[in-house]
């Protein structure tokens, strides 16, 4: 059975669109791509927000909440429940694929935005000049023309 679409529906789908355009010709243009994420970048890849990290049956059954897992005194008074609750979570990390949205945003990382185009060496050199300090490997090792500012905490990058 065929599902009718509204007018008012078919009008909310065509301004998405037009937004989705919009975003997509703001970025081609751009000559700096800051990108900024957080917990749904993780969640479409199947890992657990914050709120529900600790949703476990055992953590219910003692009456843990995140925030309680989370102490820092928790790997004094029960090194077990630490690291149990910290591995479990890294090895979630691990083990879930990234979903298409990280493959998306190194393409555009490496193909516009990358350490090859003229605007990111431009952009390095002026990070390298503030950090003279560094050692010269580590300033190789400077962005160029992207930028990522996350609340993530899952190990998926953008190298």
């Amino acid at each position: 059975m065929a599902t009718e679409i509204t007018l008012q529906d078919r009008i909310h789908q065509l301004k998405e669109n037009v937004n989705v355009i919009r975003a997509a010709h703001l970025i081609a243009n751009a000559s700096v791509l800051i990108v900024q994420t957080g917990a749904g970048m993780s969640a479409d890849s199947g890992l657990p927000i914050y709120k529900d990290v600790a949703d476990v049956e055992a953590y219910r059954k003692s009456k843990l909440s995140y925030y309680d897992l989370c102490q820092p005194d928790l790997i004094l008074e029960d090194p077990s429940l630490f690291y149990g609750f910290w591995f479990s979570c890294f090895n979630d990390y691990r083990t879930k694929k990234p979903h298409n949205g990280y493959n998306i945003i190194t393409k555009w990382k490496t193909e516009r935005f990358g350490n090859t185009n003229d605007n990111s060496e431009r952009i390095r050199k002026q990070i390298m000049d503030a950090c003279y300090l560094l050692e010269e490997e580590k300033q190789k090792k400077l962005p160029g023309a992207f930028f990522v500012a996350t609340s993530n905490v899952n190990f998926y990058d953008y190298y």
